[in-house]
């Protein structure tokens, strides 16, 4: 029931058989029940509207994929502790396979991004998979003029995590521009990029 049409015949098929696996094997993330769904959509309608949760932890937090807009088909990390809904993964695919290879065991953005499993920041990603990245990220970067300030450090870092690193110079705007929140997490993916010519830049700052 939870699963409706939004989704595609493929990612319906990988949302139920993980769910077949969860009852044979604790993986520490695990599908919402129906009463959790309920609540979280009344949550997600106001905060994420394009985002459907699907998946917890045993700490209150939450994944979810987006159903809508440049960002169809990815997977988001909602931790309660902090608001950063960037894409993590680029697909419900991508997102179990790390689940059921233990290289993803929590939902705590500080976790994930030590994880080896992340999709995003980019860092082996294949030349078409830069190109779509890239594309989406265009097109997010078209958009920011037009973003209440209220959602432009969503709409930032999502740029920030999906930029390859083939054209990792589209960030350095966001470096000298008033968000702070943008300006950190552009600073920390460039540093896990190891980008090189972010160090002059740094210094302009």
């Amino acid at each position: 029931g939870l699963v409706n049409d939004a989704f595609t015949p493929e990612e319906k098929e990988q949302i139920c058989g993980f769910y077949e696996k969860t009852r044979m094997q604790d993986y520490g993330i695990y599908p919402i029940n129906k009463s959790a769904f309920d609540d979280m959509q009344k949550w997600s309608r106001e905060f994420l509207p394009d985002v459907c949760l699907l998946w917890s932890n045993d700490h209150s937090n939450y994944a979810g994929v987006y159903l809508a807009g440049p960002l169809r088909g990815k997977v988001c990390i909602i931790d309660h502790e902090e608001e950063m809904y960037a894409p993590a993964f680029r697909s419900i695919k991508t997102f179990i396979a790390a689940i059921i290879s233990h290289q993803l065991n929590d939902l705590h953005n500080q976790s994930i991004l030590k994880s080896k499993g992340l999709d995003y920041p980019a860092l082996n990603a294949s030349p078409a998979e830069k190109e779509a990245d890239l594309a989406i990220a265009r097109a997010l970067i078209k958009k920011l003029d037009d973003v209440p300030e209220t959602d432009y450090y969503q709409s930032g870092m999502a740029v920030c995590y999906l930029m390859p690193d083939t054209h990792l110079d589209l960030l350095k705007p966001f470096l000298y521009q008033d968000n702070m929140w943008v300006q950190e997490v552009a600073c920390g993916v460039l540093a896990i990029h190891q980008y090189a010519p972010a160090e002059a830049w740094l210094k302009e700052i």
